[in-house]
């Protein structure tokens, strides 16, 4: 999973948006996918995106980064595991017979609103 961090005008001088990506585990491979699908984003701003790891890029940039960094994804990474994982279990319950035990039908009922809130959380928050 990575994060995104941005940090302002310091890896090219026309580029509109910087982007450093923590990473630590992919392969030079997939990062070269990575970096493929930015380079061929359909996008009118031009993205720059270093591999944020102390041996790829220079001490300046790293500290400036550092410095200046905002975190994108780790908050709306959390909100989706928690959805993901509310809904394999309201998932689990719908796999198992019907019931007609009252008790049984109001803890699916409850099961599907939390998991309805989680899902309103995520995207409320993907598209802020």
């Amino acid at each position: 999973m990575a994060l995104r961090l941005s940090c302002r005008g310091y890896n090219e001088e026309r580029s509109d948006i910087d982007i450093a990506i923590i990473c630590s585990n992919i392969t030079d491979q997939k990062w070269l996918k990575v970096m493929d699908i930015i380079e061929n984003a359909d996008t009118l701003l031009k993205i720059d995106c270093v591999r944020f790891e102390s041996t790829k890029i220079s001490p300046e940039l790293y500290e400036k980064i550092l410095k200046e960094k905002k975190l994108y994804m780790s908050k709306i990474n959390l909100k989706l595991e928690k959805f993901r994982k509310a809904f394999m279990t309201l998932e689990d319950i719908y796999l198992k017979p019907v019931t007609e035990d009252r008790a049984y039908i109001d803890a699916t009922i409850q099961r599907f609103e939390f998991t309805f809130e989680l899902a309103w959380k995520f995207l409320k928050e993907y598209f802020s």
